[in-house]
C-alpha cells in the first residue's frame, strides 16, 4: 500500500534529484530490506547524463536500471506520485533478473570473444569516454565495442568494454577487439540498404547478397536508408565488409552518405548532383530538429570514393 507521504507529495516535487529521492525512499518503504534501492547518474553517448534507478535484490548480483527522466517528466504532466511508483515497480519486476549473474561472461575471453560488437559515435562530444575506453578513430568518429550479455525477446543487454577490461584479456589488444567485433556486429546484426520510398519492400537483388548484409537499389530513387535489420547502432554498417562498395557498384560511382543518427545513415549518389553544402545544411537541421541528444552522429557529410575505396569528409 502506499505510504500517504508520497500520495500528499503530488505537484510539489522540484528538480530531478528531488524526484529520485523521493522515488528510492518510497520503494524503500514498499520493499523494505529485501532490496537496495540506488539512485546513481549514468553517462551515456554524446555525454548525456541520466539518473538510473536500480533495484538490488539480496539474493542475485544484477538489476536492470531504470531510467526516472520520463517518470519526472510524467509527474510534471500530473500523474501522481502513487501512480508513478506503481509503474516503476511494474517495470522493474517485469524485467528483474532472478538468478546471479556469471562474471566470467566479461572476465574470461574465451566466453568474451563471440559476444564483442561494436558501434559508432561521435569522437568529439565523447572525448571523456575515449579516454578510458579502447577505440579506433574513423574520420571524426570513433568505433567501441561492448560485450552483449543478454539478446532476447525481453531486450538487448550491453556492457561497454573498458580500459581495465583489457588487463583482464591477456595479450588481447585493439586491433583483436576490433577484428572480433566487426565479425560479430556483421553476424548477428545483418547490414540492410534500401530506398527511402521502399522501406516496407522485401526485394532482394540476389546479385550483391552476401553472407553480412541485403542491397536493395531501385535507380528512380536517389536516397537511400543504410542501417541494421534490428535498427540498433546500424550506423556502424559503413563498416561492414564490402558494404560500400557493392552499393556504388550497383549505383555506378560514388555517393554521399549523410549521418541521420547513431541508427541509420542515409546514403545519396553523387550522380545526382545535390550540392555538398545544402546536403551538409540538411543534416544539421535534421539533428537540431529530430535527433536525440544521445543518438546523434555528426553534423559532418562524408562522401565514399569508389576508385579508392574510401569514406572521407565531403
Amino acid at each position: 500500500m502506499m505510504n500517504n507521504e508520497f500520495i500528499m507529495t503530488n505537484g510539489t516535487i522540484n528538480g530531478m534529484k528531488n524526484f529520485g529521492d523521493t522515488v528510492r525512499t518510497a520503494l524503500e518503504l514498499c520493499y523494505g530490506d529485501s532490496v537496495k534501492v540506488v539512485v546513481h547518474d549514468v553517462r551515456k553517448n554524446n555525454g548525456v547524463t541520466l539518473t538510473g534507478l536500480t533495484v538490488v535484490k539480496s539474493d542475485c548480483n544484477i538489476s536492470p536500471t531504470l531510467y526516472l527522466e520520463p517518470y519526472y517528466e510524467d509527474y510534471k504532466a500530473g500523474n501522481t506520485m502513487a501512480n508513478i511508483i506503481r509503474e516503476i515497480m511494474a517495470t522493474y519486476e517485469k524485467h528483474s533478473i532472478e538468478c546471479n549473474f556469471d562474471i566470467t561472461v566479461v572476465t574470461d575471453f574465451n566466453r568474451v570473444k563471440d559476444n564483442v560488437c561494436f558501434k559508432v559515435i561521435n569522437a568529439e562530444k565523447n572525448k571523456e569516454l575515449l579516454a578510458t575506453t579502447p577505440h579506433k578513430v574513423l574520420l571524426d568518429l570513433a568505433v567501441v565495442f561492448y560485450i552483449e550479455v543478454l539478446h532476447d525477446t525481453t531486450g538487448n543487454g550491453t556492457i561497454l568494454v573498458q580500459n581495465h577490461f583489457m588487463d583482464m584479456w591477456d595479450g588481447v589488444d585493439t586491433d583483436t577487439l576490433y577484428r572480433l567485433a566487426l565479425m560479430n556486429t556483421q553476424r548477428k546484426y545483418r547490414g540492410r540498404i534500401c530506398s527511402m520510398f521502399s522501406v516496407m519492400q522485401e526485394i532482394l537483388d540476389e546479385a550483391y547478397a552476401t553472407e553480412f548484409f541485403d542491397l536493395m537499389c531501385e535507380d528512380d530513387i536517389p536516397m537511400y536508408i543504410a542501417t541494421n535489420v534490428q535498427k540498433l547502432f546500424g550506423a556502424g554498417v559503413v563498416l561492414y565488409n564490402g558494404l560500400l562498395r557493392a552499393f556504388a557498384e550497383q549505383i555506378g560511382g560514388d555517393f554521399f552518405i549523410l549521418p541521420s543518427s547513431t541508427h541509420e545513415v542515409l546514403f545519396v549518389p553523387a550522380s545526382v548532383g545535390m550540392d555538398v553544402e545544402y546536403l551538409k545544411m540538411m543534416v544539421h537541421d535534421v539533428n537540431e530538429a529530430e535527433v536525440s541528444e544521445q543518438e546523434f552522429l555528426s553534423n559532418n557529410v562524408y562522401r565514399y570514393c569508389l576508385d579508392t575505396d574510401r569514406m572521407v569528409i565531403a
